[in-house]
């Protein structure tokens, strides 16, 4: 990963961000660090013009010198909505729930699973997280935007 994500709280407001930056190794390294600052200006460009609630919301970025300059030296950050749970933590949780209740050597997601069949609460949810991937999906393909790291740890 050419970034790193943390949880800021804004001072005044209590109001709590992430916030994205270039890793110490990117910055650190002048063969990586230009096309990796320039990945991130190109997601915060993008991300600037993007307004749907199943896409991350862009908040900010720091603004405060010539943006080129913090890019070239790596110090460069943007602001973002916070995830505080992912696809990926979810799925795992799901897993340990239903191993605890027996169902070890089932699949979570076989059609013809008893989890499945037994758990229509988790169905349900699936079936918004699919949905709201759907909808962003498509509002990236309106716009003309090809998302290219679609996974559970970033749903």
């Amino acid at each position: 990963a050419f970034s790193d994500v943390y949880q800021a709280r804004h001072k005044l407001t209590g109001r709590v961000f992430a916030v994205k930056k270039l890793s110490d190794a990117i910055k650190n390294n002048p063969r990586f660090l230009p096309s990796c600052a320039a990945d991130l200006a190109l997601e915060t460009a993008v991300l600037a013009n993007l307004n749907h609630k199943n896409i991350v919301t862009l908040h900010g970025f720091r603004g405060d010198d010539n943006v080129v300059d913090l890019l070239k030296n790596g110090t460069f950050f943007i602001c973002l909505e916070p995830l505080y749970e992912t696809l990926q933590d979810k799925l795992a949780q799901w897993r340990h729930q239903t191993s605890k209740k027996g169902y070890r050597n089932q699949r979570l997601f076989r059609s013809n699973s008893r989890i499945m069949k037994n758990n229509t609460e988790i169905t349900k949810r699936l079936e918004e997280i699919v949905m709201g991937v759907v909808n962003g999906m498509e509002y990236l393909h309106t716009n003309n935007i090809i998302y290219r790291d679609l996974k559970p740890g970033n749903i």
